[in-house]
């Protein structure tokens, strides 16, 4: 999880005090993600403690783009723009809350 993590930190189009203490948090998360078995367990629980409430929009496609290679690693190398729109297409159900289409519409991300 560490390094899905720190690979796609720059996806995430944020900085901020929560996502610097996500990537401490998951730095001793050596093995690789697809090694993870419980890697969405994993990560709901990193992410939840940060975010309790999936308030941070910043913080739940930080969620979701990490999952995603986890489940398509032919995506892994995509474009910025596309593997957010593809992580939110796949994590988020397709429909992203209301906060976080508002947060992707300012790259011009469309779901």
């Amino acid at each position: 999880m560490s390094s899905a993590t720190r690979s796609r930190h720059a996806s995430w189009r944020a900085d901020g005090d929560a996502l610097d203490e996500l990537l401490e948090r998951s730095e001793d998360a050596d093995e690789p993600v697809s090694a993870a078995l419980e890697l969405e367990e994993r990560a709901a629980e990193a992410f939840g403690a940060l975010d309790p409430e999936r308030e941070d929009p910043a913080l739940a496609m930080a969620e979701a783009v990490v999952l995603y290679p986890a489940r398509r690693r032919d995506e892994a190398g995509a474009p910025r723009a596309d593997v957010l729109r593809l992580a939110a297409r796949s994590e988020l159900r397709g429909r992203p809350p209301a906060h976080v289409d508002s947060w992707l519409c300012e790259p011009r991300v469309q779901v």
